[in-house]
């Protein structure tokens, strides 16, 4: 025991639970007697002597006096905290019935003792404690509202202390690693560090979260309901429970999307957590892409984490055999892929069990509940960068606000492409939300062969060229007319498709011939004659080739709604970006260029044709475009470096 601390003077009601109304029918509060007190401490005692490794309750409670702290704790640990600090701190704990015999233990170790409810101010009991540390016990989401009114009433630095997780199971740890403070002296938010007191709607959603998060450090068992969560979070529950018994079938559903080609027949073992690669010694950071756009934006940051030392490994996984054969032939050395599992418990937790990740980064909208809920239960550092949220997602996940704040909450940080999207992530709960740009902009631009690209420039010498690149089902029809009308002005056209599944092609030429259209397929080696009309290059990653070939571009994925593809890249190659309707996963850039006349936007195959035929015919109109958006481009470079910097602290081993 500290013999220098003086117990502060505080009220009787302050030392005493709330008397109940006379009235009550409730059974009267348990007061435990001395006996059990003292067999209760003592054993908590005994077994926090024995707890190996942990800062400890006296690093703590050191660490709480040296700032005059409230320390913050959950309700299954205050019986603990009463052995282990004694009278050496203030007691707050709530004024529900349920707490009276808590209460009772702590005034009988000699704490004193303050209830509190939501809305009630205890500062005036506490006048006499100022610079002790004071202890609050929440019994969590239900009493969090109420929590953060004390603390911004309490006026003091709120440290979250909490029991660690079953590796350690007796032993004190602080929040996240480290001191979260509530200081509402500061106005900083960050999830590291100070969190600025709750402001407006969001930043208190914020709080909230965090507080409830680390102050219910020991989750319980998966399929366990946690103590004080709404109700709400059992869709997530639900979501693994369907998850789980659906995995019956996940073999012959891999074997279809196999014969399909969408599933690589020796790799089926990875998605379902399995692998025959070993994993490699040392520091393994894992970054999570959902396919082929989402895994070449994120090459340079992956060379970044390694040229900076924090990590001799990065697991990149993707969910396609595409981006498979793509990362097989970009990625460098210390660079393994493989195939993310399927959403099921089991096969999240086989997977983290064998990798044993540093950190784990997820890659733009990828949010899948059950291997993010496993991620939280293993203390992996968590972020989501580039990331992004659609308005239509936002729509969706409000009707969920509980379930989507639940998955969010898995989230340490979020680095979102655009403050839009920022907002979004922040509204549905996501505690430290920072835009730093999209990472796209800094991403080299695709590379090419130069032989083949002097010999395709000396097959359309003189032949004016067009290009639509990545390419859906149902666009290709639309090209082929566009293509019909654009020849009318240019007898000699040469359009070039490249369609974004290479499977594709033998369907697209079929079609292309249907319409009386002469194809020439580049997988088969078929070469551009005078009378080939489109150039069907159903190859992968020659996108670079193509853009450097062709003066005029439309980016596919946006004349149907699938959501348009990367107009940067195109851009960074002096390529004029045309492009249709449907581009919200890319609204932000698109919008960017559009404003500045980077890009043109059309709405069906006429207007394609107009503007890709205006475009050939009027070389200052695209040379002003081709300035414009490069322009636009460099203005927003630098999203790498600094996502960098905020993800260093997660990074860090």
């Amino acid at each position: 025991m500290d013999q220098g601390f003086q117990q502060p003077a505080l009220s009787a009601d302050a030392r005493e639970p709330a008397p109940r109304p006379a009235d009550s029918d409730d059974e009267a509060a348990w007061t435990a007697p001395a006996w059990c007190v003292r067999l209760v401490t003592g054993a908590v005692l005994a077994l926090e002597r024995r707890a190996p490794g942990a800062p400890g309750a006296e690093a703590a409670l050191a660490q709480a006096r040296s700032g005059g702290t409230a320390l913050v704790i959950d309700s299954r640990d205050v019986l603990r905290a009463a052995s282990a600090f004694a009278d050496r701190v203030v007691f707050v704990l709530p004024r529900d019935q349920g707490w009276d015999g808590i209460a009772g233990i702590c005034a009988r170790c000699g704490s004193p003792v303050v209830r509190w409810s939501a809305g009630e101010s205890a500062t005036a009991a506490l006048d006499a404690a100022a610079g002790v540390p004071v202890l609050v016990a929440t019994s969590g989401f239900s009493h969090v509202a109420g929590l953060v009114d004390l603390l911004a009433a309490l006026a003091r630095p709120a440290m979250l202390l909490a029991f660690s997780r079953p590796a350690a199971p007796m032993g004190w740890h602080l929040g996240l690693g480290a001191a979260v403070d509530f200081d509402p002296r500061r106005r900083d938010a960050h999830g590291r560090g100070v969190l600025a007191p709750p402001g407006d709607a969001v930043s208190r959603a914020h709080l909230i979260d965090c507080i409830e998060r680390f102050a219910d450090a020991d989750a319980p068992a998966e399929g366990q309901p946690a103590a004080g969560r709404q109700p709400l979070g059992a869709m997530l529950r639900v979501y693994a429970a369907l998850m789980s018994a659906l995995s019956v079938i996940a073999l012959p559903y891999l074997l279809a999307r196999v014969r399909s080609g969408k599933e690589d027949l020796g790799r089926l073992g990875e998605r379902r957590g399995r692998t025959r690669v070993p994993r490699p010694d040392g520091r393994l950071v894992w970054i999570h892409a959902a396919s082929v756009g989402e895994a070449l934006s994120v090459l340079p940051l992956i060379g970044e984490i390694r040229s900076r030392g924090h990590a001799e490994t990065v697991l990149l996984t993707t969910g396609t055999t595409t981006s498979a054969r793509l990362i097989a032939r970009r990625a460098a050395d210390g660079v393994i892929h493989q195939y993310f599992p399927l959403d099921v418990p089991r096969y999240a937790r086989a997977f983290l069990d064998h990798w044993r990740p540093g950190a784990a980064l997820f890659v733009e909208s990828e949010l899948w509940p059950n291997m993010m809920a496993a991620i939280a239960r293993a203390r992996v550092p968590f972020a989501t960068v580039n990331a992004r949220m659609s308005e239509r997602a936002l729509v969706r996940w409000r009707n969920w606000p509980d379930t989507a704040r639940a998955m969010l909450g898995a989230l340490d940080l979020v680095l979102a492409q655009s403050p839009e999207h920022a907002r979004r992530f922040a509204v549905l709960g996501a505690r430290d939300v920072r835009h730093v740009g999209n990472l796209k902009f800094d991403c080299p631009a695709p590379p090419f062969e130069p032989h083949d690209l002097e010999t395709l420039r000396s097959k359309v010498a003189g032949r004016p060229v067009w290009l639509a690149a990545s390419t859906h089902d149902g666009e290709e029809a639309i090209i082929a007319e566009a293509h019909f009308a654009i020849r009318d002005r240019y007898p000699d056209l040469l359009t070039i498709l490249v369609p974004r599944h290479p499977e594709r092609g033998g369907e697209i030429a079929r079609m292309l011939e249907d319409r009386w259209l002469v194809p020439a397929r580049r997988s088969l080696n078929e070469e551009i004659g005078a009378k080939t009309d489109v150039y069907l290059a159903d190859t992968l990653g020659e996108l670079g080739l193509f853009y450097r070939l062709s003066p005029v571009a439309l980016v596919g994925g946006s004349l149907v709604a699938v959501g348009g593809h990367n107009p940067i890249e195109p851009a960074q190659l002096d390529c004029a970006v045309v492009h249709g309707v449907h581009v919200n996963n890319f609204a932000d850039t698109y919008a960017a260029l559009d404003a500045v006349g980077g890009a043109v936007r059309i709405a069906d195959a006429g207007e394609l044709a107009s503007e890709v035929a205006d475009l050939l015919t009027n070389d200052q109109r695209l040379q002003a475009l081709i300035a414009a958006s490069r322009a636009e481009i460099a203005l927003n470079e630098g999203s790498l470096n600094r996502a960098l910097e905020a993800l260093a602290p997660h990074l860090a081993p």
